[in-house]
């Protein structure tokens, strides 16, 4: 047997151990003191939670569900974020540059013909991305570029947004793992 493998044995044989002696306490406890038996009924609790390491448990899963709901499951390739009840994906290139989906720019700027609205970008700024499974995205400078332009009243918040919301964490965090 493995030493990780005695390891795993081991802590299972201990939790084992603990719910076997945390059960006989709760019961001699509730037998013999009452009301008091309620006493001993929490520092067994607090003995199980300790040997199961729940806060660990319920912290991983609270983590895995807030991963999945942000769309970071797939190797970090992207995000989700909000703006004025929208929902702007952003995928990230091999070199960690942002990527705006398309499809959510044009629904807040109400861009009824995407190829028609883009035609004038270069592929720098507007292209098909692998990393998006071929989705139509929007560079920084692309996004730069179309809210520039706008004439749309929410094109200076969605920049506004876009700086602090986006941009800014996304610098933090690369700086983090720099």
């Amino acid at each position: 047997m493995s030493e990780a493998d005695e390891r795993a044995s081991s802590k299972w044989l201990g939790r084992a151990a603990a719910v076997a002696a945390c059960g006989i306490v709760v019961y001699l406890a509730i037998k013999h003191l009452g009301p008091f038996g309620l006493f001993a009924v929490a520092g067994a609790v607090i003995v199980l939670v300790y040997v199961f390491d729940v806060p660990q448990l319920l912290f991983s899963a609270l983590e895995r569900a807030r991963r999945k709901v942000r769309g970071v499951e797939h190797d970090g390739r992207h995000d989700w974020y909000g703006f004025q009840g929208n929902t702007i994906r952003v995928f990230f290139d091999d070199r960690r540059k942002p990527w705006m989906a398309v499809k959510e720019i044009a629904h807040v700027f109400q861009v009824e013909d995407v190829a028609d609205a883009f035609r004038q970008y270069g592929p720098a700024e507007f292209a098909q991305q692998p990393f998006a499974n071929d989705e139509y995205c929007l560079s920084e400078a692309g996004l730069r570029r179309l809210l520039k332009y706008s004439r749309h009243r929410d094109a200076q918040a969605f920049l506004l947004w876009f700086e602090r919301e986006v941009l800014m964490p996304l610098q933090r965090r690369q700086e983090l793992f720099s």
